[in-house]
Protein backbone atom coordinates (compact mmCIF):
# COMPACT_ATOMS: atom_id res chain seq x y z
CA UNK A 1 0.00 0.00 0.00
CA UNK A 2 2.96 2.67 0.74
CA UNK A 3 4.35 1.53 -2.66
CA UNK A 4 1.40 2.22 -4.13
CA UNK A 5 0.48 5.92 -2.59
CA UNK A 6 4.00 7.03 -3.45
CA UNK A 7 3.58 5.67 -7.45
CA UNK A 8 0.52 8.15 -7.09
CA UNK A 9 2.88 11.16 -5.82
CA UNK A 10 5.21 11.16 -8.35
CA UNK A 11 2.75 10.85 -10.89
CA UNK A 12 0.50 13.63 -9.67
CA UNK A 13 3.49 15.75 -9.13
CA UNK A 14 4.71 15.00 -12.91
CA UNK A 15 1.44 16.20 -14.56
CA UNK A 16 1.38 19.36 -12.64
CA UNK A 17 4.92 20.46 -13.79
CA UNK A 18 3.65 20.23 -17.50
CA UNK A 19 1.54 22.85 -17.04
CA UNK A 20 2.36 25.26 -19.26
CA UNK A 21 -0.38 28.17 -20.12
CA UNK A 22 1.42 31.61 -20.92
CA UNK A 23 0.28 34.74 -21.73
CA UNK A 24 2.94 36.36 -24.31
CA UNK A 25 1.47 39.59 -24.32
CA UNK A 26 -1.20 42.11 -22.75
CA UNK A 27 -1.86 44.93 -25.52
CA UNK A 28 -3.77 47.83 -23.49
CA UNK A 29 -3.75 51.32 -24.65
CA UNK A 30 -1.89 53.23 -22.00
CA UNK A 31 -3.99 56.61 -22.76
CA UNK A 32 -7.03 56.85 -24.77
CA UNK A 33 -9.19 60.20 -25.13
CA UNK A 34 -13.13 59.55 -24.56
CA UNK A 35 -14.96 59.92 -27.79
CA UNK A 36 -12.11 57.97 -29.45
CA UNK A 37 -13.79 54.88 -31.63
CA UNK A 38 -13.44 51.58 -30.42
CA UNK A 39 -10.89 50.20 -28.81
CA UNK A 40 -9.32 46.59 -28.29
CA UNK A 41 -7.79 44.67 -25.46
CA UNK A 42 -5.84 41.40 -26.38
CA UNK A 43 -4.51 38.11 -24.21
CA UNK A 44 -2.16 36.43 -26.52
CA UNK A 45 -1.43 33.37 -25.22
CA UNK A 46 0.15 30.20 -25.68
CA UNK A 47 -1.00 26.36 -24.04
CA UNK A 48 0.10 22.69 -24.47
CA UNK A 49 -2.23 20.59 -26.48
CA UNK A 50 -3.50 18.57 -23.58
CA UNK A 51 -4.55 21.58 -22.16
CA UNK A 52 -6.74 23.04 -25.32
CA UNK A 53 -10.60 21.81 -23.72
CA UNK A 54 -9.92 22.85 -20.43
CA UNK A 55 -8.67 26.61 -21.27
CA UNK A 56 -11.00 29.78 -19.37
CA UNK A 57 -10.23 33.01 -20.20
CA UNK A 58 -11.04 35.72 -17.54
CA UNK A 59 -10.88 39.73 -18.10
CA UNK A 60 -10.89 41.57 -14.70
CA UNK A 61 -11.37 45.35 -13.79
CA UNK A 62 -9.74 47.38 -10.83
CA UNK A 63 -10.01 44.86 -7.76
CA UNK A 64 -13.55 43.55 -8.31
CA UNK A 65 -12.65 39.36 -7.60
CA UNK A 66 -15.14 38.35 -10.55
CA UNK A 67 -14.61 38.34 -14.10
CA UNK A 68 -16.34 41.03 -16.08
CA UNK A 69 -15.96 38.53 -18.99
CA UNK A 70 -15.30 34.88 -19.44
CA UNK A 71 -15.13 32.52 -22.42
CA UNK A 72 -14.45 28.92 -22.07
CA UNK A 73 -13.45 27.62 -25.69
CA UNK A 74 -14.48 24.14 -25.17
CA UNK A 75 -17.51 25.09 -23.90
CA UNK A 76 -19.04 27.93 -25.05
CA UNK A 77 -19.64 28.91 -28.98
CA UNK A 78 -19.42 32.56 -27.77
CA UNK A 79 -18.09 34.75 -24.80
CA UNK A 80 -20.25 35.90 -22.05
CA UNK A 81 -20.68 39.39 -20.04
CA UNK A 82 -20.91 39.32 -16.69
CA UNK A 83 -22.42 42.63 -14.21
CA UNK A 84 -23.46 45.83 -15.74
CA UNK A 85 -20.66 47.71 -16.00
CA UNK A 86 -19.70 46.77 -19.37
CA UNK A 87 -22.82 45.16 -20.81
CA UNK A 88 -23.28 48.38 -23.08
CA UNK A 89 -19.88 48.68 -23.98
CA UNK A 90 -18.32 44.58 -25.34
CA UNK A 91 -19.05 43.48 -28.66
CA UNK A 92 -19.28 39.63 -27.81
CA UNK A 93 -18.89 39.09 -31.80
CA UNK A 94 -15.44 40.31 -32.14
CA UNK A 95 -12.85 38.00 -33.04
CA UNK A 96 -9.51 38.08 -33.36
CA UNK A 97 -7.46 36.72 -36.84
CA UNK A 98 -6.10 33.71 -35.75
CA UNK A 99 -6.30 30.25 -37.00
CA UNK A 100 -6.78 28.97 -33.74
CA UNK A 101 -10.51 28.28 -32.33
CA UNK A 102 -9.14 28.41 -29.23
CA UNK A 103 -7.26 31.78 -29.48
CA UNK A 104 -10.53 33.54 -31.53
CA UNK A 105 -12.16 35.56 -28.80
CA UNK A 106 -9.21 36.25 -26.99
CA UNK A 107 -9.78 39.68 -27.08
CA UNK A 108 -12.38 42.54 -25.88
CA UNK A 109 -13.40 45.68 -28.00
CA UNK A 110 -14.66 48.29 -26.13
CA UNK A 111 -17.13 50.13 -27.77
CA UNK A 112 -17.48 53.89 -27.06
CA UNK A 113 -15.52 54.36 -24.04
CA UNK A 114 -16.36 56.05 -21.09
CA UNK A 115 -13.88 57.97 -18.45
CA UNK A 116 -15.74 55.19 -15.96
CA UNK A 117 -13.76 52.39 -17.86
CA UNK A 118 -10.74 53.67 -16.63
CA UNK A 119 -8.92 51.80 -14.51
CA UNK A 120 -6.59 48.43 -14.22
CA UNK A 121 -7.37 45.39 -16.52
CA UNK A 122 -6.59 42.15 -15.39
CA UNK A 123 -6.64 38.64 -17.82
CA UNK A 124 -6.14 35.15 -16.66
CA UNK A 125 -5.59 32.25 -18.70
CA UNK A 126 -6.15 29.27 -16.78
CA UNK A 127 -6.24 25.22 -17.13
CA UNK A 128 -6.92 22.55 -14.85
CA UNK A 129 -2.97 22.37 -14.99
CA UNK A 130 -2.09 25.63 -14.72
CA UNK A 131 -2.62 29.76 -15.08
CA UNK A 132 -1.07 32.67 -16.01
CA UNK A 133 -2.15 36.72 -15.44
CA UNK A 134 -0.91 39.59 -16.77
CA UNK A 135 -2.84 43.40 -15.82
CA UNK A 136 -2.28 47.13 -17.30
CA UNK A 137 -3.50 50.27 -16.17
CA UNK A 138 -5.86 51.96 -19.19
CA UNK A 139 -6.55 55.57 -18.50
CA UNK A 140 -9.52 56.97 -20.50
CA UNK A 141 -9.24 61.16 -20.43
CA UNK A 142 -11.57 63.77 -20.94
CA UNK A 143 -10.13 67.17 -22.08
CA UNK A 144 -12.27 70.19 -20.07
CA UNK A 145 -15.47 71.06 -22.06
CA UNK A 146 -14.81 74.86 -20.79
CA UNK A 147 -11.90 76.85 -18.85
CA UNK A 148 -13.49 80.14 -17.96
CA UNK A 149 -10.68 82.52 -16.65
CA UNK A 150 -11.51 85.83 -15.36
CA UNK A 151 -10.36 88.87 -13.46
CA UNK A 152 -12.67 91.22 -11.98
CA UNK A 153 -12.14 94.53 -9.32
CA UNK A 154 -13.57 94.16 -6.44
CA UNK A 155 -15.84 96.23 -4.90
CA UNK A 156 -13.63 98.23 -2.57
CA UNK A 157 -11.88 99.08 -6.12
CA UNK A 158 -8.42 98.34 -4.59
CA UNK A 159 -8.50 94.71 -5.13
CA UNK A 160 -8.45 92.36 -8.07
CA UNK A 161 -10.26 88.87 -7.84
CA UNK A 162 -8.63 86.31 -10.13
CA UNK A 163 -10.78 83.09 -11.34
CA UNK A 164 -10.13 80.11 -13.09
CA UNK A 165 -12.83 77.71 -13.50
CA UNK A 166 -12.91 74.30 -15.39
CA UNK A 167 -15.54 71.63 -15.97
CA UNK A 168 -16.26 68.23 -17.64
CA UNK A 169 -12.67 66.85 -16.97
CA UNK A 170 -11.43 63.72 -15.80
CA UNK A 171 -8.96 62.35 -14.22
CA UNK A 172 -9.25 65.04 -11.19
CA UNK A 173 -7.02 67.61 -12.42
CA UNK A 174 -4.91 70.63 -11.30
CA UNK A 175 -5.18 73.93 -11.18
CA UNK A 176 -3.21 77.23 -10.96
CA UNK A 177 -3.12 80.87 -11.05
CA UNK A 178 -0.22 82.86 -12.03
CA UNK A 179 1.15 86.23 -11.82
CA UNK A 180 3.77 86.39 -14.42
CA UNK A 181 6.28 83.29 -14.12
CA UNK A 182 4.99 83.09 -10.34
CA UNK A 183 2.59 80.82 -9.29
CA UNK A 184 0.19 81.10 -6.33
CA UNK A 185 -0.63 78.40 -4.06
CA UNK A 186 -3.45 76.67 -5.34
CA UNK A 187 -4.26 74.49 -2.10
CA UNK A 188 -7.72 76.60 -1.89
CA UNK A 189 -8.53 74.86 -5.59
CA UNK A 190 -12.24 73.31 -5.16
CA UNK A 191 -12.49 70.17 -6.60
CA UNK A 192 -15.75 68.08 -7.40
CA UNK A 193 -16.48 64.74 -9.18
CA UNK A 194 -19.56 64.87 -11.12
CA UNK A 195 -22.64 61.85 -11.11
CA UNK A 196 -21.34 61.16 -14.93
CA UNK A 197 -17.41 60.93 -13.61
CA UNK A 198 -15.94 64.29 -14.18
CA UNK A 199 -14.45 66.84 -12.43
CA UNK A 200 -14.84 70.70 -11.98
CA UNK A 201 -12.56 72.46 -10.03
CA UNK A 202 -12.49 76.22 -9.50
CA UNK A 203 -9.85 78.48 -7.94
CA UNK A 204 -9.67 82.12 -6.89
CA UNK A 205 -7.37 84.23 -5.39
CA UNK A 206 -7.85 88.20 -4.02
CA UNK A 207 -4.61 90.92 -4.82
CA UNK A 208 -4.30 93.55 -3.69
CA UNK A 209 -3.86 96.70 -5.93
CA UNK A 210 -0.98 97.94 -3.46
CA UNK A 211 1.29 94.51 -4.25
CA UNK A 212 1.83 94.62 -7.87
CA UNK A 213 2.29 97.07 -10.80
CA UNK A 214 -0.53 99.39 -12.69
CA UNK A 215 0.22 96.64 -15.40
CA UNK A 216 -0.16 93.01 -14.51
CA UNK A 217 -0.29 89.87 -16.54
CA UNK A 218 -2.49 87.01 -14.76
CA UNK A 219 -2.99 83.55 -15.34
CA UNK A 220 -4.17 80.27 -15.29
CA UNK A 221 -2.78 76.51 -16.04
CA UNK A 222 -5.12 73.69 -16.16
CA UNK A 223 -3.38 70.43 -16.25
CA UNK A 224 -3.74 66.66 -15.40
CA UNK A 225 -0.91 64.93 -13.44
CA UNK A 226 0.75 61.60 -15.11
CA UNK A 227 -0.78 62.65 -18.79
CA UNK A 228 0.32 65.19 -21.17
CA UNK A 229 -2.28 68.20 -20.91
CA UNK A 230 -2.19 71.44 -20.73
CA UNK A 231 -4.36 74.46 -20.75
CA UNK A 232 -3.00 78.23 -20.40
CA UNK A 233 -5.18 81.27 -20.47
CA UNK A 234 -3.47 84.69 -20.00
CA UNK A 235 -5.41 88.60 -19.58
CA UNK A 236 -3.35 92.03 -18.74
CA UNK A 237 -5.08 93.78 -15.59
CA UNK A 238 -4.61 97.73 -15.22
CA UNK A 239 -5.27 99.48 -12.41
CA UNK A 240 -4.67 103.12 -11.39
CA UNK A 241 -2.94 102.65 -7.65
CA UNK A 242 -0.67 101.26 -6.11
CA UNK A 243 2.85 99.86 -7.53
CA UNK A 244 3.97 101.75 -10.45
Amino acid sequence: MKKYIYFLLIVSLGIISTGSVKILNLNVPDLIEVGTSDIELDCQYNYEEDEKVQLDIKWYFENDPSPFYQWVPGQMDRPQVIGDTFKDHLDLNHSVSDKDDFKRYRALLIKEPTVNLSGVYTCKVSSFLSEDVKQKEMIIYSPASSVIFEQDRSQNGHQVNITCHANGIFPQPQIKLTWGSYQFDDSNALVTLEDEGHYDIIVHRLVDHSDIPSKTTFGCILTIPGIDYEVREESVYYHRDGRK
